[in-house]
């Protein structure tokens, strides 16, 4: 049987890059967004549908987590990452720090002055949901006439059903 010798091409070497090469390679310093005097480091790569960067590495999941444990250090046990400059897709080392689950929502809460209907979050028209959520009290008023102007029999049957319960705890 005739010995067959196929071509010998040079095997091409894989470009490897340590963990954060990678994550260095995806972000970008703008000067023009300064917080407390140093620059966001903008996050270029993958996001998620709220605008927070994606970068799997060091077991996390989350581009500016991996920045924090890199250049700061561990994340405490159950402590959240909030960026102090509220731009979501920034990784500066500078602008993270950790708080509890609580602080970081309502620092990220007191940020907003109206909803995104231009309504006023003041203590009239600002409610709370279940988890502690603001919401703005005229724009649920208008999704509820909406809902029922487009669901007329369904309104007429949730009004009964509520009127029932509140005669059946003898409230006339």
């Amino acid at each position: 049987m005739a010995d067959f010798h196929f071509a010998r091409h040079p095997k091409r070497k894989q470009k490897t890059y340590s963990r954060i090469g990678r994550f260095l390679q995806k972000l970008i310093v703008n000067p023009d967004r300064l917080f407390e005097g140093s620059p966001c480091w903008e996050w270029q790569g993958a996001t998620d549908p709220a605008g927070y960067g994606r970068f799997k590495a060091f077991g996390q999941n989350y581009a500016h987590r991996v920045a924090y444990r890199y250049f700061i250090g561990e994340i405490p046990e159950g402590l959240d990452i909030d960026h102090k400059c509220r731009v979501r897709h920034c990784v500066s080392p500078f602008h993270l720090q950790a708080v509890t689950h609580a602080a970081n929502k309502a620092l990220s809460r007191n940020v907003k002055t109206h909803c995104i209907n231009g309504h006023p979050y003041d203590e009239q028209n600002t409610g709370y949901t279940n988890k502690g959520d603001r919401l703005c009290k005229a724009c649920r008023y208008e999704a509820i006439k909406r809902w029922r102007a487009n669901h007329p029999e369904e309104a007429r049957m949730v009004g009964r059903e509520s009127k029932a319960n509140w005669r059946s705890k003898g409230r006339r």
